[in-house]
């Protein structure tokens, strides 16, 4: 019998209030270990190549000194849990120093070359911790304060435990448990197997707000998938350019980004404007030192509402993108996506998010067993993918003897041929056929499916801005961060006999 193939995602739930003062004490004694001259000595002669309940052990017989005066009940346990995120700082600090080791060799250029060289030491990290590891100037140092992991997966049954899907039940006195429910999003994925990760709780750091990550296995189909290759060229202009080339050495028209997710991009241009232009009079009131205080103040708040604003539509922007592509490489029968490895480019500014776009894009194709690779993206948009001439880019067009070509189509051919031994077998041609992904929409079935479900009743969604932490409707208690889109509210509908 075939063993199913299984993938997990994540999603956010709340802390319980009851292991708030046990998660700040942990914190605060996680800080204190990494700032303290004598317990920092102590972690500097750990040994990291053992395992990790060996090092646990070490950990345990060289701090004890500081847990056996612990206010809080279960120390075993709640100590492995600390140490565990202490043997991470030190596996961070170890990476660090690889990474500075690599800087060094590659005198300290920060280019496609070096992230070549960490990848063979199996170090995958991003162009800006590389940055901030350079900035330092010296070899990398441990932390001396950290955000705590209140991570259960260390745990035993004696400390938590899980009752059924959505219920867990934790210790957090001698002989007191809290019970505790998960509560699933309303987009949770159909192919929900009914298995679910211990939680892990952080206090976020950007807003103070304690959270918790949840994991759920979904189950991952099988698809009639063929030996073809979709190459994504992430743009500006056209959001992706993709064409579909198979193993015979054919390849498809130029499809591109859906109106919808173009629309975005025009968005997060407007609001970068918008945040300039409070940013120049924030400066030049600063500049003038003037007393009334009150406009200064209205135009901070509003430049941080249009930075989130903007980090929410770029996420939101790649959800839609990676979306559009998986959807693309289904429907092509595409068993392999490439995209270019740009991880050694700067942001330009942080306005292009390709990172955030090809995390996405990984993360949407796992879901339906699509293999992602990241291809070299050297002269992607300027070699002829036949002759192997580099061309004369000439605005949105790149010359070559043979004639013009569409400089976005030609990266999107490069990159799906990039690591392959495929050979194209005609012509580049000489006119572009593009075609604009155009996702199905099943508003019209929605609507459809609402009205009977509704009859002469009325169907009430409410917005995350709203203040109270539970909404009391008909339809019952409803957790304010669980948000229901049209659609889920159908299923919520039918799920309560309506």
């Amino acid at each position: 019998m075939k063993k199913k193939r299984v993938q997990w995602k994540s999603f956010n739930i709340n802390m319980p209030d009851e292991l708030k003062p046990i998660y700040d004490f942990l914190q605060n004694e996680l800080n204190f270990i990494l700032s303290n001259d004598e317990t920092r000595a102590i972690l500097d002669n750990i040994d990291l190549s053992k395992l990790r309940g060996d090092i646990w052990l070490d950990l345990r017989d060289n701090l004890k000194f500081r847990i056996k005066d612990w206010p809080l009940h279960n120390k075993t346990w709640h100590s492995y849990i600390l140490f565990e995120n202490l043997r991470r700082e030190l596996k961070s600090k170890q990476e660090a120093i690889a990474i500075w080791n690599e800087l060094v060799k590659n005198d300290f250029n920060i280019n496609e070359e070096l992230f070549n060289s960490l990848h063979k030491l199996n170090i995958w990290t991003t162009r800006s911790r590389i940055s901030n590891i350079k900035r330092s100037n010296s070899v990398p140092e441990l932390a001396r304060n950290a955000v705590f992991n209140l991570d259960y997966t260390v745990s035993s049954k004696q400390f938590f435990r899980m009752k059924n899907a959505n219920i867990c039940e934790i210790k957090v006195g001698k002989k007191d448990w809290i019970e505790y429910e998960i509560v699933f999003p309303s987009s949770i994925d159909a192919r929900f197997t009914g298995i679910v990760a211990k939680p892990r709780f952080i206090k976020r750091k950007r807003d103070g707000k304690y959270i918790g990550i949840c994991s759920y296995q979904y189950e991952v189909g099988d698809y009639e998938l063929e030996d073809k290759i979709l190459g994504i060229d992430i743009g500006k202009i056209k959001l992706f350019s993709s064409v579909v080339v198979d193993k015979k050495g054919d390849f498809s028209d130029e499809f591109i980004n859906t109106k919808q997710s173009q629309e975005t991009e025009y968005k997060i241009n407007r609001l970068y404007e918008n945040k300039q232009i409070l940013f120049n009079k924030i400066k030049a009131y600063e500049g003038l030192r003037l007393d009334n205080q009150s406009k200064y103040e209205t135009w901070k708040n509003l430049y941080s509402n249009i930075t989130n604003k903007i980090t929410n539509t770029k996420d939101y922007q790649a959800k839609l993108l990676s979306s559009e592509i998986v959807k693309l490489a289904l429907e092509q029968n595409c068993k392999t996506i490439h995209i270019e490895n740009l991880s050694w480019l700067n942001s330009q500014g942080g306005k292009w998010n390709h990172s955030q776009i090809h995390s996405k894009i990984i993360e949407k194709a796992s879901m339906y067993g699509i293999k992602v690779k990241k291809v070299s993206a050297f002269n992607t948009s300027k070699e002829h993918p036949i002759t192997k001439e580099v061309g004369i880019i000439q605005g949105r067009t790149v010359e070559f003897t043979t004639g013009k070509i569409d400089r976005d189509l030609l990266a999107a051919i490069n990159i799906a041929l990039r690591s392959t031994n495929i050979k194209l077998k005609k012509f580049l041609p000489k006119k572009v056929k593009t075609k604009r992904v155009k996702p199905k929409s099943n508003k019209k079935e929605i609507k459809e499916k609402v009205n009977r479900i509704k009859g002469n009743g009325q169907i009430v969604s409410f917005l995350t801005n709203v203040l109270d932490s539970t909404i009391q409707v008909e339809l019952g208690v409803r957790p304010l961060h669980e948000v229901l889109p049209y659609n889920s509210l159908i299923d919520y509908y039918n799920k309560l006999h309506l």
